[in-house]
């Protein structure tokens, strides 16, 4: 619960507007989702809590385990908490922590809740992944992607874009593609990805389907994340949102 306080006494108490005016010039791509995703007047998100269930593995030949999760959002400044219950059977087999508060990132991980399992050290590649998740997982508070000092968006092609997400001394970009009806459909960048005792920067790909309108705005209710090293790309995580509620400006 800690970690969900200092979520929560970190947001922005500037003053700030409720509504949204997009003050930067976007590709044609971008405005169209921007179009597509927002409520006809849509109100600036502050923070998230949602819940989610799925199933993650730990590599391309890793059993497939059953997981529920709760994630705390803010959207300013950038932040996340997730914790996860990771199954086998009915029984929970080892709990997962991730974050990304003040501008860094951290994953915990116990196993049967209790004992403390190795993660990585801190480091300024696991903040750059961390805000690469979070950006990435902005396709649920889409308001968070509206151009800014901190979000710029350049054109690729009719139907993709980079994104460029800022935040203090961390900045990703990610290569976003959406359909013809303007739903964002895919996103890549390169993110370190534990091999052994190392971070090998590896193509990693996150995709969203099952648009649903939530509070007048259209948001995915599944998503999967994959890894693609060059000996080919495979699925380690997917979920499906049970519910999600909003705190607005």
């Amino acid at each position: 619960m800690r970690d969900e306080a200092a979520l929560v006494c970190g947001r922005s108490l500037a003053p700030e507007s409720a509504t949204l005016a997009i003050p930067f010039a976007v590709p044609s791509c971008v405005a169209r989702y921007l179009d597509y995703a927002f409520a006809i007047e849509q109100r600036r998100i502050r923070a998230v809590h949602l819940r989610q269930h799925g199933e993650l593995r730990g590599g391309a030949r890793g059993a497939w385990n059953r997981f529920s999760a709760e994630e705390h959002v803010s959207a300013e400044p950038p932040g996340f908490v997730w914790d996860a219950n990771v199954y086998v059977g009915r029984m929970p087999l080892f709990a997962v922590h991730d974050r990304y508060l003040d501008g860094r990132g951290s994953t915990r991980g116990s196993l049967l809740g209790a004992v403390p399992l190795r993660a990585p050290d801190a480091s300024e590649a696991l903040d750059a992944a961390a805000l690469m998740r979070y950006a990435a997982e902005a396709a649920w508070f889409p308001t968070v992607l509206e151009p800014s000092t901190h979000v710029r968006w350049s054109p690729i092609g009719e139907y993709e874009a980079l994104l460029t997400f800022a935040d203090g001394v961390t900045k990703i970009t990610l290569d976003v593609r959406f359909n013809e009806r303007g739903e964002m459909v895919e996103v890549a960048g390169m993110r370190p990805r534990a091999v052994g005792t190392e971070l090998v920067p590896t193509r990693w790909i996150g995709r969203y389907a099952d648009y649903r309108r939530v509070d007048g705005m259209m948001i995915p209710h599944a998503a999967e994340v994959s890894w693609a090293p060059p000996d080919g790309e495979f699925p380690v995580w997917r979920a499906t949102i049970d519910d999600i509620a909003y705190e607005y400006a």
